[in-house]
């Protein structure tokens, strides 16, 4: 089997597919240690005016700051954000060309690292009519003991449900949209894949996803996400929505997503014009 060709069906069917080793371990274990070796000295602030992509390190415990560097700066993990397999597919989902989105580096230290409430990354972000997709790439092996991720099978053909508190559940004010809760209690059947470096998980905005906290003593769990979307989504934000990247957005209410931060990815890994 061709680990590396995503199965649409099987995409389309749950809201996830997990590729097994579609990248090279070496290419992981390399942008893991250039994490480790930058991560703390990156700003806790956001850089004003910044007109590129940048990588958010986001610290998941009680009270975690985010930090910011541009994403050229970073080049091992620059080099997993454009990977060839994972693009080929990214784009094969989306029926054409995509623009990176955001990228974010979850880490999750062993016996600190907070739940993640059940959300959709949809309900966070101020978008329309276009379709998003993120590849989840472990950076260490993941499981249930240190907070792998979980997914609510099919739930990405549910509505679209409030932002929520990732710590507490609790929806965001001023978001409308029903709470999404417990998938359990919707009937959905979850799972939790156990991953190993040099897999990829793709998921839909719409799937249902959390984590439990990571209660191993030596095991960090450090997962690279980055997201996708078609070059024919449309910037329309409502209440609740929240990520760094609207910082960067100067794109008018209703016109499509452009500008240099948001770059197109071509085939052959090249950043297009904005």
């Amino acid at each position: 089997m061709n680990h590396r060709v995503i199965n649409v069906g099987e995409y389309e069917e749950q809201g996830f597919s997990v590729l097994p080793r579609m990248l090279p371990p070496e290419s992981v274990l390399r942008a893991r240690e250039e994490f480790a070796a930058i991560h703390d000295g990156a700003p806790t602030e956001f850089p004003e005016g910044c007109d590129e992509p940048m990588i958010v390190f986001w610290l998941h415990v009680r009270g975690g700051r985010k930090r910011y560097m541009r994403l050229r700066e970073a080049p091992a993990l620059r080099a997993l954000v454009t990977h060839p397999a994972v693009l080929a597919s990214v784009i094969r989902l989306c029926g054409g060309p995509v623009r990176l989105l955001e990228t974010i580096v979850f880490n999750k230290p062993p016996g600190t690292g907070s739940s993640l409430a059940w959300h959709q990354d949809a309900s966070f972000y101020p978008l329309d009519r276009g379709i998003e997709v993120s590849a989840l790439i472990p950076l260490d092996p993941t499981h249930e003991g240190n907070g792998a991720v979980s997914f609510a099978i099919g739930s990405h053909r549910d509505s679209l449900m409030s932002a929520v508190d990732l710590q507490t559940g609790q929806k965001l004010l001023g978001d409308e949209r029903a709470e999404p809760g417990d998938p359990r209690d919707f009937g959905y059947q979850i799972v939790t894949p156990a991953l190993s470096p040099g897999d990829v998980i793709l998921i839909s905005d719409r799937v249902w996803h959390g984590s439990q906290p990571n209660t191993t003593v030596d095991q960090p769990r450090r997962m690279l996400s980055v997201r996708y979307i078609s070059i024919d989504t449309v910037y329309r934000p409502i209440p609740g929505n929240a990520a760094s990247f609207m910082r960067q957005i100067t794109s008018p209410v209703g016109q499509t997503l452009s500008g240099g931060a948001f770059p197109i990815l071509d085939p052959n890994m090249k950043t297009g014009q904005a």
